[in-house]
């Protein structure tokens, strides 16, 4: 088989892009902006980690995708269902032995929290409504946790709460919003997204107040680290403003999977901006 068809199911790069700025950032945090060498291990860990798990949601997302994504490797037949399966464990598994790399022991049991989230999501909670969003932010939560116990965090105050606040909202956004683009499929398998709950207006509605409090969280960390606001800050989070608002109106639109493309990229440039701003504010001196 063409490796392009593995990274395909890997979700590379686009999926793993975010995994991998999202540690980064949390290790900068916790570090106070100081780079390290020992950094590669979480954003190793956490950007195969997620690669699995990736891997692992189409393995089980199988039959919904021979309706609604008949394009993707395994449905499609490029991958078979048992190499599939083996490469999500390879991916995984070689994430986690990363995490045992790190002299840090709390590592590869955070590590192994989130692959075990990340196993709930996909044999469990996918597809039970807010239940799947919830398990996604805290996926993505203890994802982000990797960077700052490498960093050696003592203790959380009241900063790093908003951040990881910050991050739970965000994922959860990014999920329901991904899930806009698939739920004409997920509704002929009887998956129970928001999008098939509470139909694409209400949902979208849901889904952007969910991306505003990850913007509220996002300006009390900035105003919580005691750094500099400045007008180059002032300016992202002007854009950050506005995003969910556009996302919103293309959500609404979600029947045509172009546009419901549009309102998931607008998520993960949304993420991308926030990273930056977060990034630009640890490195303004006040």
């Amino acid at each position: 088989m063409q490796p392009k068809h593995y990274l395909r199911l890997a979700r590379f790069p686009e999926a793993l892009f975010l995994p991998s700025f999202a540690v980064t950032t949390s290790y900068l945090v916790a570090a106070k902006g100081i780079f390290a060498i020992d950094m590669w291990i979480p954003i190793l860990a956490g950007t195969l980690g997620t690669a699995g798990m990736c891997a692992l949601n189409d393995y089980f997302d199988f039959q919904a995708d021979k309706i609604g994504a008949q394009n993707r490797p395994l449905p499609s037949g490029k991958i078979s269902l048992p190499d599939g399966l083996s490469f999500a464990i390879i991916l995984t598994t070689s994430g986690m032995a990363i995490a045992g790399l790190s002299h840090r022991s709390l590592l590869p049991v955070i590590g192994a929290a989130a692959v075990i989230l990340g196993l709930l999501y996909n044999w469990k909670t996918k597809g039970k409504g807010v239940w799947g969003t919830i398990t996604f932010g805290l996926i993505m939560v203890t994802v982000v946790l990797l960077g700052m116990v490498q960093a050696n965090i003592n203790g959380f105050d009241q900063n790093h709460l908003y951040f990881l606040l910050f991050i739970f909202n965000t994922a959860a956004a990014n999920q329901s919003t991904a899930n806009f683009y698939d739920f004409k499929s997920d509704r002929a398998f009887g998956y129970r997204t928001l999008a098939n709950i509470y139909g694409l207006k209400k949902s979208a509605g849901i889904v952007t107040v969910i991306r505003y409090s990850a913007f509220g969280f996002l300006v009390l960390f900035l105003f919580s680290t005691g750094n500099e606001i400045g007008l180059s800050t002032l300016f992202f989070l002007a854009i950050l403003s506005g995003l969910p608002a556009i996302a919103y109106y293309f959500m609404t639109k979600a029947d045509n999977r172009h546009l419901a493309k549009r309102a998931f990229k607008l998520g993960v440039i949304w993420t991308l901006f926030s990273f930056c701003t977060i990034l630009l504010t640890i490195y303004t001196k006040s």
